[in-house]
């Protein structure tokens, strides 16, 4: 209610505050009126408001309030915590997979390299008795 010159009710004679209209007759014009309803409206700040402005404003209204009730089903800190927490263990699930996987294509890599000098040995040897 801080504004200069003050506006105050006519009937119980208290500083009126002002308010911004967001009915679809008069998006953001401004009023003063008494905080006792029953005393209702009091007065005008702004003149009427065009066509134009009319709908542009509540076209700005309707999207500021969409975005607020979007804004509402963002992730909190906490969810977002929440996630972290869950990444990293499934983080290490990960790795400890990825490290036994290493491990056995490390061991099929052997088994691979170890079998066919096995046969060679044994087909080198049969052939040396055999001769």
């Amino acid at each position: 209610m801080d504004y200069e010159p003050a506006k105050n009710c006519g009937l119980c004679g208290k500083k009126a505050p002002r308010w911004i209209s967001w009915s679809p007759a008069n998006p953001g014009r401004r009023y003063y009126s008494c905080v006792e309803a029953q005393h209702g409206f009091v007065e005008w700040h702004d003149g009427p408001t065009t066509p134009f402005l009319c709908d542009l404003l509540g076209d700005l209204r309707d999207k500021v309030w969409m975005l607020e009730e979007e804004a509402t089903q963002l992730p909190t800190e906490n969810d977002v915590a929440v996630l972290r927490k869950e990444l990293e263990k499934k983080t290490i699930v990960i790795s400890e997979i990825v490290a036994r996987c290493e491990k056995k294509v490390e061991s099929q890599m052997y088994k691979s390299m170890i079998y066919p000098l096995i046969l060679f040995l044994a087909g080198f040897v049969a052939g040396m008795i055999l001769s």
